[in-house]
C-alpha cells in the first residue's frame, strides 16, 4: 500500500508538481506507477524521463517496465512492450517511455505534445534542462509535469520551485518521518555517520549552502538593496550620506 503523501500524489490530476523528498522515500516508485498507469490507459502518448544522466533516466525507465511488466501479469493487461531498449519502450497501444539524458539540454529538444515529463534528481539539474524542457508544454496542455529530488544547495530551479508560492505548482514535502518502511534505528544510523547538517538535507528537506559555493545564499541576498540613497547638488551632503 501508498504513504500517504504517495496515495495523495497518485490520485492528484493537479498538472504541476514538485517533490522535495527524502532520500529512499518511493518517490521514484511512485513516479514509475504514475507513468505507467498513464501510458497504459492512453493510447500513443510520450512519457519522458530526465534525469542529469543518461543513467539515471535509464533507471527510473526501468522501474515504470517493471511496474508495467507486473501489473499485466496481476491484472491480465494485454498490453506488452513491443519495443525495448536502453532508451525507449513503446507499448502494444503506441505509447512511449522515453529516457533522456540532462547533460546537454539541446538534445532533449524536439518532442512535442508530451502526455508526462518527470525531472529526477532535479536539484543536480542545470537550468539550462528547465529551460529546454517548458516549451514543450506549450501545444500539451494535458501534460504532467512531476519535479522530484532531494535538496541540493539552495539555487537552481529545483531551489526556486520549492520555496515558490505560486498556486500553479502542488507541492510535496516529505521527511524521513512520513516513510514508515525506513527504521528508527536506520535514522539515527545516518545522523551519527554523516552529522546533523547533511542530515537535515537528505533526511529533512533543508536547502543548505553547499561546500562549493565562496558566498552563502544570504550574504548574496545582503548584497542586493531595494533601496538606494539619492543624491543632491551638495557635495558635502553626498560625501556625509555615502560616509566617504
Amino acid at each position: 500500500p501508498p504513504d500517504d503523501w504517495q496515495g495523495k500524489l497518485l490520485m492528484s490530476n493537479h498538472k504541476r508538481k514538485v517533490l522535495n523528498c527524502s532520500r529512499q522515500s518511493g518517490k521514484s516508485q511512485i513516479a514509475a506507477i504514475k507513468a505507467s498507469h498513464t501510458a497504459w490507459v492512453e493510447s500513443r502518448r510520450d512519457m519522458l524521463i530526465i534525469s542529469p544522466t543518461l543513467r539515471q533516466s535509464i533507471e527510473l525507465q526501468a522501474k515504470i517496465k517493471d511496474v508495467i511488466r507486473n501489473a499485466r501479469y496481476d491484472a491480465k493487461i494485454t498490453y506488452e512492450l513491443d519495443e525495448d531498449s536502453k532508451m525507449s519502450c513503446t507499448l502494444t497501444n503506441g505509447s512511449r517511455i522515453i529516457a533522456l539524458p540532462g547533460m546537454n539540454p539541446g538534445n532533449i529538444r524536439g518532442y512535442s505534445r508530451p502526455r508526462m515529463i518527470i525531472i529526477d534528481e532535479a536539484a543536480y539539474a542545470s537550468d539550462e534542462l528547465y529551460e529546454a524542457v517548458r516549451p514543450m508544454l506549450a501545444r500539451a496542455p494535458d501534460c504532467e509535469l512531476i519535479v522530484m529530488s532531494t535538496p541540493h544547495g539552495k539555487r537552481g530551479f529545483f531551489f526556486k520551485l520549492c520555496t515558490g508560492t505560486s498556486d500553479r505548482w502542488e507541492r510535496y514535502v516529505v521527511p524521513v518521518e512520513d516513510c514508515p518502511h525506513i527504521s528508527p534505528e536506520f535514522v539515527e544510523e545516518e545522523r551519527e555517520e554523516h552529522g546533523e547538517l547533511i542530515f537535515e538535507q537528505e533526511y529533512h528537506n533543508a536547502f543548505i549552502d553547499t561546500e562549493e559555493q565562496m558566498f552563502s545564499a544570504e550574504h548574496i541576498e545582503a548584497a542586493f538593496t531595494s533601496t538606494r540613497p539619492i543624491l543632491n547638488s551638495n557635495m558635502d551632503s553626498n560625501r556625509e550620506l555615502l560616509n566617504v
